[in-house]
């Protein structure tokens, strides 16, 4: 990631997270007290110093999200734009994680691999939303506009689009949701 890219990432989580909201009140706001863009500042960040000559610095965005928001996330994980994550806490985002655009991720949330060092890791569509206490692992596609229930463990891909499902192991337990 060229530092070009990283700022335009970060500008569009900013104005993405900011909402409606003008002035240096809300600009200020937004930077210092938004859990929800912090950590994705602090994902970003990683991402661009893990490809960078200033890899070490990489060590210190992970270990704020860590220590502040008991979350981490990947810097090799590719996370799309307009990421919603209402309660950044207790999240877990693993290695080879690939998330699409305009997902919401609720609040303790494991999305990673399967067995250690296999390096199957999932795959989230777009306008998925992954409600609180969610469990994704393996090498699993969970398709656009999918709903996963909370407190489900999914083991399995999601292929059918717009459906709900919840359950342990996950199971599709309504279609056409939206």
């Amino acid at each position: 990631m060229e530092f070009r890219e990283l700022k335009r990432s970060i500008s569009r989580d900013f104005e993405f997270l900011r909402g409606d909201s003008r002035g240096i009140k809300s600009y200020i706001i937004t930077i210092f007290f938004n859990p929800k863009f912090q950590i994705l500042f602090n994902y970003r960040l990683s991402v661009y110093l893990e490809q960078s000559p200033f890899g070490f610095f990489n060590i210190i965005t992970k270990y704020i999200n860590l220590i502040v928001f008991s979350s981490e996330i990947s810097p090799n994980a590719i996370i799309g734009e307009n990421i919603k994550i209402p309660h950044p806490i207790g999240l877990v985002i693993g290695h080879d994680v690939k998330i699409g655009d305009n997902v919401t991720i609720y609040q303790n949330v494991t999305i990673g691999g399967k067995n250690i060092g296999e390096g199957k890791y999932p795959t989230i569509g777009n306008s998925v939303v992954i409600f609180a206490n969610t469990t994704i692992v393996g090498d699993i596609v969970i398709s656009d506009n999918i709903t996963i229930g909370a407190n489900s463990l999914v083991l399995s891909s999601c292929p059918a689009v717009g459906a709900v499902y919840a359950g342990n192991p996950a199971k599709k337990i309504q279609k056409d949701c939206r």
